[in-house]
């Protein structure tokens, strides 16, 4: 019986398992300096922000910040 493996690359996770995903709030303070750097706010109802995602089941996996953004809509935060 043969058994495929594949490698999975866990920056991809929280892109293309986003449905597998939950996201903590956005983080305090970015991951770097060079991460702050990337942060900006053009408009009042987007922002770009840094979410801990956690893949799978129940607690998951915790996986690495990542940078994504977000719209104001009806007073709630989404992704945009």
């Amino acid at each position: 019986m043969l058994a495929a493996l594949t490698k999975i690359n866990s920056a991809w996770l929280p892109t293309l398992g986003k449905p597998l995903c939950t996201f903590s709030k956005p983080l305090d303070q970015p991951v770097s300096a060079a991460a702050a750097a990337k942060l900006k706010s053009e408009k009042p109802d987007e922002r770009q922000v840094f979410l801990t995602p956690r893949f799978g089941v129940g607690d998951g996996i915790e996986l690495k910040p990542v940078l994504v953004s977000q719209k104001l809509v009806n007073g709630r935060w989404v992704f945009a």
